[in-house]
């Protein structure tokens, strides 16, 4: 196993640490052969890595990191974020990691706390709240990401949603506000 090169910085103050970015797919096909299953660490490790994306964009390690992460023919699908990008809804949000890089790489860092997360062999589901960078982040945004993992351990697919509504609002939309709104740091 390669030693862990560079640390990962992750949105909710941990770290995590990876070899160079082709070690998470080595890792994680080496484990998936093994046992032919995810483990919970695994599991953890993909989710803290696609969050570790978000919150970096501008990272230096930002395409590599991609590359090791998401398969070769990776799609990402979100009516929520067609919706605020005017994209017809039902249509890919990404189609490859290109399209990923292009559109996540220029966007500004967006921390994300996770909630909860849990998995089958071959998928993942992330559930999570926003911290920072949805707008003005006057109202927490929710969401979760269901990822299909491929044998060779990368994100193959996500599948996301979240209160694109309270979004918008943090973006400035007023009527998009919430008439039960609880606002951070109520119960």
């Amino acid at each position: 196993m390669e030693f862990l090169s560079y640390l990962l910085l992750l949105v909710l103050g941990a770290s995590a640490v990876v070899a160079d970015p082709t070690a998470l797919t080595k890792i994680n096909a080496h484990d998936l052969q093994e046992r032919g299953c995810l483990s919970d660490s695994q599991s953890r490790q993909i989710v803290d890595t696609f969050n570790y994306l978000l919150a970096n964009p501008n990272a230096s390690d930002f395409n590599a990191t991609v590359n090791a992460l998401l398969a070769d023919d990776y799609s990402e699908w979100s009516d929520s974020i067609n919706f605020i990008i005017h994209i017809p809804l039902g249509q890919p949000t990404f189609t490859s990691k290109a399209e990923f890089i292009s559109g996540s790489g220029s966007q500004p860092p967006l921390t994300l706390k996770t909630l909860d997360i849990f998995h089958d062999c071959n998928r993942i589901s992330w559930r999570w709240v926003s911290v920072q960078g949805a707008g003005n982040d006057a109202d927490e945004v929710k969401g979760i990401n269901n990822f299909y993992i491929n044998k060779q351990g990368q994100i193959k697919t996500t599948y996301v949603e979240f209160n694109s509504a309270a979004w918008l609002y943090n973006l400035g939309q007023p009527e998009c506000q919430a008439v039960l709104s609880r606002r951070r740091n109520d119960n």
